[in-house]
């Protein structure tokens, strides 16, 4: 399985930082940071395959204009890429990607408003809000049918980096990335695991 989950955004990395810790605080959501040589959030024993929030955020600069926050989970995140898009006065796309069933999902935010969202899922047009931007054709994806055979038209990573690059936010899916992440752990996650771990452990004095 290959999945992708993050948000990609106009704006450096220190202020999207900044603007995030003030929306967790704004959310009554404690969280510890820690820095990584690799993003955590994409970390198989840290993925939450579900549409809950994400209990981790890494962040990082990866062009000149774009900073990614990868997170581990398949929320849409709308509250947050829209808070960011928003206090930021920038644009930001959401890119989730899960390749065993050729699931997309491409959102487009600008300065916290929801302009275009597109979701599919093995072949098929979940979801199509919004209205259509200036680079769009009237058919979504691109055809995969031989020459003289009946149009075949499907919505994958191919579109949604194009899909990306049309709005001004040069990034890939699947982005080769440098070292030195910042993330964010949500602290009611790491209680809750904690007291998990507390309950189903033996006390040593325990001996049955």
């Amino acid at each position: 399985m290959s999945t992708a989950c993050k948000i990609c955004i106009n704006s450096k990395e220190e202020d999207v930082c900044l603007s995030m810790s003030i929306y967790l605080k704004n959310e009554d959501d404690e969280y510890l940071e820690e820095s990584s040589e690799w993003p955590l959030a994409i970390e198989y024993s840290e993925f939450n395959p579900d549409e809950s929030m994400p209990s981790l955020l890494s962040i990082k600069q990866v062009t000149e204009d774009v900073t990614e926050i990868h997170y581990n989970s398949f929320s849409k995140v709308v509250d947050l890429v829209s808070y960011l898009s928003k206090n930021l006065k920038t644009k930001a796309v959401v890119n989730i990607y899960q390749s065993t069933a050729e699931a997309c999902y491409w959102a487009y935010y600008l300065d916290g408003e929801q302009l275009r969202e597109i979701e599919t899922g093995d072949g098929e047009i979940l979801d199509d809000n919004g209205i259509k931007l200036d680079f769009e054709n009237d058919q979504l994806g691109h055809n995969i049918s031989d020459t003289g055979e009946e149009p075949f038209y499907i919505f994958d990573t191919e579109d949604m980096e194009h899909y990306n690059n049309s709005v001004g936010i040069n990034a890939e899916i699947y982005q080769k990335y440098d070292s030195n992440w910042k993330n964010f752990k949500m602290k009611f996650i790491l209680d809750e695991l904690n007291k998990k771990i507390a309950a189903t452990s033996k006390a040593w004095w325990k001996f049955w």
